[in-house]
């Protein structure tokens, strides 16, 4: 079965507003996402690389900073958690949450520990070279327990928690399983961005939201067989102790693995792309507050693809806006009528 036609329907996304106030917890690995943007006229005489002549640079905030702020953009309220370096990029990092209605007072600081940066090098709206500055060995005991403490301080205020793991060390094995026993004592559903290979790490959490290549990874699934998605969303469910996983496969869609029922999936959005850099957390951001709100599934899902599909028209790291989101909307239900056919974009998550 494939979601789109449906979701439009007229008083399908009238309750927009809902979003406004809804308070999400944000705990993961934050960034900061730097761009360079220059012209190429020549190639370098000293090596065969091409000569990138600098003419402005741009910054926003990445991995559960973008989370954050697109949440904000949208009208919630979230609470961010992470750590970053006692450098100028965790000043200038914090400097930007501010500019995005993301306080981040419970951004720790951790000394000896570096702020993680990429930076990118564009040239004609096209990425030549990226450039990393990160440690990804675990956070220290310490900053972990004080990350917990300002969960414990924060998440009997919340509607839901979102983890926004990038594999840098911030949710520690520790750190997850004191984590998804408070949720459950709150009976407040826990939404994950996962990374890695081991995703018993996330035993407890509602809903898993990797894109096609982890998932593929995470199950041990090759590619190349015939149904791989399907083969893999379905050995995750049984592997990992959540309630759903959504894979996310650009072109393709969104397909929803949810126990007790048969596979579904919602089409993607019929849009130019410009950069798909950031789209997957602009979907966890919009899922975690259709779920927050007690939206259905499909119909959450559907809405986080449109908001994606806004996403990627932009170039950089970019935020939506409830406002771009709404107009968006607005304009679909327009345009599925019942003799129009719906088209499906080229695009993936990253």
């Amino acid at each position: 079965m494939r979601y789109t036609r449906a979701f439009y329907r007229t008083g399908d996304y009238d309750s927009l507003e809902v979003f406004n106030g809804t308070r999400v917890l944000v705990l993961g690995d934050v960034m900061l996402d730097r761009y360079w943007y220059g012209t190429v006229n020549r190639i370098s005489p000293e090596a065969p690389v091409p000569v990138v002549l600098k003419e402005r640079c741009t910054a926003t905030a990445g991995g559960a900073g973008n989370v954050a702020c697109n949440l904000a953009a949208l009208g919630a309220t979230p609470l961010l958690l992470g750590v970053v370096g006692n450098d100028e990029s965790g000043t200038e990092l914090r400097r930007i949450l501010v500019n995005n209605d993301v306080p981040p007072d419970c951004v720790l600081i951790g000394d000896g520990r570096r702020t993680t940066v990429k930076l990118r090098v564009v040239t004609n709206n096209q990425h030549i070279l990226r450039i990393d500055e990160e440690e990804s060995i675990p956070v220290s005991e310490c900053l972990s327990r004080m990350l917990f403490h300002h969960f414990s301080r924060l998440v009997d205020s919340v509607d839901v928690i979102l983890l926004s793991d990038y594999e840098k060390g911030v949710l520690t094995r520790t750190l997850l399983r004191n984590v998804m026993q408070a949720a459950s004592v709150r009976r407040l559903k826990v939404i994950v961005d996962p990374k890695g290979s081991d995703y018993s790490r996330y035993n407890g959490a509602y809903l898993l939201s990797p894109n096609s290549n982890e998932a593929l990874t995470a199950a041990r699934v090759s590619p190349d067989v015939p149904d791989a998605i399907t083969k893999a969303g379905l050995a995750l469910l049984d592997d990992v102790d959540v309630k759903v996983v959504l894979i996310t496969q650009g072109e393709k869609g969104i397909t929803i693995f949810e126990r007790g029922s048969a596979p579904n999936t919602v089409a993607a959005e019929a849009r130019s792309v410009c950069d798909v850099t950031g789209a997957g957390d602009t979907v966890v951001a919009v899922i975690a507050l259709g779920i927050a709100n007690g939206w259905e599934l499909g119909q959450a899902v559907a809405i986080a693809n449109a908001a994606a599909g806004l996403a990627i028209t932009q170039f950089g790291t970019t935020i939506v806006t409830l406002g771009q989101l709404r107009q968006f909307l607005d304009q679909r239900k327009r345009a599925y009528e019942p003799q129009v056919s719906s088209r499906v974009a080229s695009w993936s998550y990253q």
